[in-house]
C-alpha cells in the first residue's frame, strides 16, 4: 500500500467534514483507496489506528441505533 492507515483516515476525515463515525471512515477508505481490500484485516487496522494514534480523538455521538463514537482530527 502506498498510504499508511493514519494517512487514509486523515484524508477521509478531512473529506467528511472533520468528524465521522468509524463506518463512514471505512466506507470512504474502501471507495477511495481500493488497494486496502487486499488485506483481510484492513477494517481492524482502521479501528486500531483510530484508537491508538494521538492524531485522532473519539467523541460521543448519539445515532438512531444507539450511542457510538465519532472521530475527529
Amino acid at each position: 500500500m502506498s498510504h499508511t492507515f493514519a494517512e487514509m483516515i486523515e484524508a477521509a476525515l478531512k473529506s467528511l467534514g472533520g468528524r465521522a463515525p468509524q463506518k463512514a471512515i471505512a466506507d470512504y477508505i474502501e471507495e477511495h483507496f481500493p488497494e486496502v481490500k487486499t488485506r483481510s484485516t484492513w477494517r481492524n487496522s482502521i479501528s486500531g489506528t483510530l484508537s491508538t494514534n494521538p492524531l485522532f480523538e473519539a467523541e460521543a455521538a448519539v445515532h438512531e441505533d444507539g450511542k457510538k463514537a465519532r472521530f475527529t482530527i
